[in-house]
């Protein structure tokens, strides 16, 4: 195949366009945010069941002070009620009788106020928990919705950077004979790099020094012959109007 060394050259830069697209499409579909939101929303999960959890325990402790504090009020109006009764009897047995529950009611009363006490110290302690796993759900989600901003913005710059890479590619596609365009397309899907630099006896695809043999035939070939690389099989462009530096 035949193909102007101006032409040749012009498909180091179809290369780098297309290079330049893999590496951002690459970069697109494994963005650090991503891998971050995972974590975060695995976090987010663990702090909902924890809000559940101590939301449960606070509302379950604040239930067992009311009935405690019902059960109070009502030892009270008992011990009151006997206490009055007692007081105004005059019969032996009856305050007999009155001072036995009278006692049983102030020991009762006694345990439940120190389970009320107990309840609201560990109401207290609910409700710093509660606080603290609110606080850190708020913390959290703060950081996911900076992550996901940060995202977005990160996909919408490549995004840019890939639909220009792509107008510049179809502007270069575009300049080039057809022939020459379809081979490089042939090599690059087949091989994975259609065009690249042949300087100095090196093959730039692969970074390899080419053997004598094969510097010597690509040496004498003409300025305008189309020459494939013997290990990497794309086009190998010789710069400087064509000439092969050895």
């Amino acid at each position: 195949m035949k193909a102007s060394p101006h032409d040749q050259l012009a498909l180091i830069s179809l290369q780098d366009c297309d290079t330049g697209i893999a590496q951002r499409v690459h970069e697109r579909a494994h963005m650090p945010q991503t891998v971050q939101l995972a974590d975060l929303s695995q976090q987010l999960s663990t702090l909902a069941a924890r809000l559940v959890e101590t939301t449960g325990i606070t509302e379950g402790l604040q239930t067992e002070i009311a009935r405690l504090e019902a059960d109070v009020r009502v030892a009270a109006e008992r011990l009151a009620r006997d206490t009055a009764i007692m007081d105004q009897s005059s019969n032996p047995k009856e305050i007999l009788s009155l001072e036995h529950e009278v006692e049983t009611l102030r020991r009762r009363t006694s345990e439940l106020e120190d389970a009320e006490l107990q309840a609201m110290e560990s109401a207290e302690q609910a409700q710093v928990n509660l606080a603290a796993v609110t606080e850190e759900l708020f913390r959290v989600n703060a950081q996911r919705t900076e992550a996901e901003e940060s995202l977005r913005r990160g996909e919408d710059n490549l995004d840019t950077e890939i639909a220009n890479l792509r107008r510049l590619r179809d502007d270069i596609a575009g300049g080039l004979p057809a022939e020459l365009l379809a081979l490089y397309e042939k090599q690059r899907e087949r091989y994975g790099i259609g065009a690249g630099l042949y300087i100095k006896g090196v093959s730039m695809a692969t970074g390899l020094m080419l053997s004598e043999s094969d510097a010597n035939s690509i040496r004498h070939a003409e300025s305008d012959d189309v020459v494939l690389c013997p290990e990497s099989s794309c086009i190998l462009v010789r710069p400087v109007d064509g000439e092969v530096v050895a």
